[in-house]
């Protein structure tokens, strides 16, 4: 149960713009859960956020998406990155974590096929940190009713080789 609250997985990302709550119930049973087979619900954008603080040597990393946006007055509303991040998990625990996580070209990456709902239905999960040695970008993909996990890991690998060829 830590670990969940640790990368605050069980609360709503602190965000300035709407995003989809997850249900607040107390987890039966925290091993259960870490294989998806408990009530525990994750939203990609808090997995991102966990992933994020694994690349940033545990520091949870504020979301910012847009830097302005227009109200429906017509008034733009600027957003500041903060540099307040707190954090979560040792730089340590995060390089450990890291190093057993396999690499393909200068990216960590985990890729997995989930249960998702009662239907049977499967989800392509894929989580990169690229460069390997010290992560400055974090992407996390999710293809619904997938059952093609190389397609997800195409599109993650795709993005984050992208970014490199631009940066």
């Amino acid at each position: 149960n830590q670990s969940f609250t640790t990368f605050r997985l069980t609360e709503s990302p602190q965000f300035p713009l709407n995003t989809e709550v997850p249900p607040s119930i107390p987890l039966k049973n925290a091993q259960q859960a870490a294989i998806g087979q408990d009530n525990l619900v994750i939203t990609p954008l808090q997995l991102a956020l966990a992933w994020g603080a694994l690349g940033s040597n545990g520091r949870y990393p504020h979301p910012l998406l847009v830097t302005e946006s227009q109200d429906e007055t017509g008034t733009w509303q600027t957003y500041q990155r903060s540099d307040d991040e707190q954090l979560t998990v040792s730089s340590q625990t995060t390089q450990v974590v890291r190093q057993s996580l396999p690499q393909v070209q200068s990216i960590r990456e985990y890729s997995n096929l989930v249960l998702s709902g009662p239907d049977g239905s499967t989800n392509g999960w894929y989580l990169g940190l690229y460069p390997a040695g010290d992560p400055q970008y974090a992407i996390v993909v999710v293809l619904e009713g997938s059952q093609d996990l190389a397609e997800a890991e195409n599109v993650g690998r795709s993005v984050l080789t992208a970014q490199s060829i631009i940066r």
